[in-house]
């Protein structure tokens, strides 16, 4: 057997490190792996072979786009795969017409990792019926995206499959070397407006956590970095704000922070929840639209907030920090409360999808 893992790179966010992780586990059920890529950066380990296309050049940009569809064509009709799963962002219905009418099989499943789902489809219901005509097998990775689907494209079939974790490796890394400062909170993500770390930043300047030493660890990058570690020192915080950039294993950092935060405009799963809370550490999110309720139990194994009320966060960071028998509880459920997310259950949904016998052991 064998399966294409088709994504925009293997570094950086959530769906690349999914993709690195089902790569993983689809090779240990003796399965042919093999990954396309449109933009060359590659940080997340992976396993099976790699199609570059981003490596492939023209003369000019249209000679460009020209040759890279001739190498994915040639590339999935030598290989002819069992099944196909696309999780990229897409950029050009115009690109992906032809992709998906020319190199695309019947047996291809289109992974949707945002609520804004316009990301992945065009608004128009009309367009996204004659771009997906061939069979609409889309994949969510929350209820919440799986529902906006089927609501705004009429699409009954959608199926959902959440986002899985490799708890072993995330074991092995989450015991390295702990970070040299002890009491702190964090924040995982990229720097984008999405994330709204910005108003983070605001709110943690009028929380009483500052006052106590607490320090905001901030992993990630993006073109908004500068501005937030400017917006750091005009909020007069920058000593108990740490930019530690973008690190290939957040799990140790995660493992010893007091709890980490979410609180973005909207999400597709927040991989970074799941991964927090299978170290050990409880969380703390926004109640938007997709991801955190269905991982979060409130008062569990973390705190959902009322969503986008800053104060209502700003209160629950000071509540988590001040009410330790409520810590306490939430951090004891805390790895308990995930295990239906490890890559061993979630792998296997992505077996009987795609129809293919787990491996005897």
């Amino acid at each position: 057997m064998k399966i294409c893992l088709v994504g925009e790179c293997l570094s950086g966010g959530g769906a690349e490190r999914v993709q690195a992780i089902l790569s993983d586990f689809f090779t240990a059920q003796d399965i042919e792996v093999h990954h396309v890529i449109f933009i060359s950066r590659i940080n997340y380990a992976f396993s099976g072979r790699l199609l570059n296309l981003g490596e492939v050049d023209g003369v000019n940009l249209v000679t460009k786009k020209i040759n890279r569809f001739m190498a994915f064509y040639d590339y999935v009709h030598k290989h002819r795969f069992h099944a196909i799963i696309d999780s990229r962002v897409k950029h050009s219905w115009f690109q992906e017409f032809f992709i998906n009418r020319f190199i695309y099989n019947r047996r291809t499943f289109f992974l949707v990792h945002s609520f804004n789902s316009n990301l992945y489809f065009p608004e128009q219901k009309w367009l996204a019926n004659v771009l997906y005509s061939r069979g609409k097998r889309v994949i969510a990775v929350s209820d919440g995206i799986k529902d906006k689907i089927k609501e705004q494209y009429g699409w009954n079939t959608t199926k959902r499959i959440f986002n899985p974790i490799n708890s072993e490796v995330l074991d092995v890394y989450a015991n390295g070397k702990a970070p040299y400062y002890s009491d702190y909170i964090l924040f995982v993500g990229r720097m984008d407006k999405v994330k709204q770390l910005d108003k983070l930043l605001e709110t943690f300047a009028v929380s009483h956590l500052k006052d106590g030493g607490v320090k905001l660890v901030i992993l990630g990058e993006g073109k908004l970095q500068k501005t937030y570690k400017k917006l750091a020192e005009d909020l007069g915080i920058n000593e108990n704000v740490v930019f530690e950039g973008f690190q290939t294993n957040p799990y140790v950092y995660m493992k010893n922070a007091k709890f980490l935060v979410l609180c973005s405009e909207y999400e597709g799963f927040g991989n970074v929840l799941v991964e927090s809370l299978a170290t050990g550490t409880p969380v703390i999110s926004f109640d938007c639209h997709s991801g955190p309720r269905e991982i979060i139990q409130h008062e569990t194994n973390g705190l959902l907030v009322q969503d986008q009320d800053f104060n209502a966060l700003r209160e629950a960071m000071e509540r988590f920090y001040d009410d330790d028998a409520l810590y306490a509880h939430c951090k004891s459920n805390a790895r308990k409360s995930v295990a239906q997310f490890f890559v061993c259950t979630i792998g296997q949904q992505w077996l009987d999808l795609v129809r293919i016998k787990r491996k005897e052991k």
